[in-house]
């Protein structure tokens, strides 16, 4: 399942000043796996796909994602994903009240 997430990153340059930007990060999200008698559990992962400056500083061509935005793309794709189970869950209900 793929995300868009739009977030502030900070960075040094290589003379140690801050950079910020203001970024769109185009992420996929991979569910994970609970685990079984046989395959142990596997968390979710979240693999970034593009970061894109919006406002600010460019990116550095060697720059890696940190931790932090990788978390909070996990977060931005949970809670994504816990929306869309509600709407479903509501059209579910919609659908059994029929004309009620």
């Amino acid at each position: 399942m793929m995300g868009y997430l739009k977030t502030s990153i900070m960075w040094h340059d290589s003379q140690g000043g801050e950079c910020e930007a203001y970024v769109g990060v185009r992420y996929t999200g991979h569910k994970g796996f609970r685990g079984d008698h046989i395959d142990p559990p596997e968390p979710a992962t979240i693999e970034i796909d593009e970061i894109k400056v919006i406002e600010g500083c460019p990116l550095p061509d060697d720059y890696e994602a940190t931790d932090e935005l990788i978390a909070e793309c996990l977060a931005d794709w949970a809670e994504e994903a816990a929306e869309a189970e509600e709407w479903r869950a509501q059209s579910r209900r919609d659908q059994l009240m029929g004309g009620f």
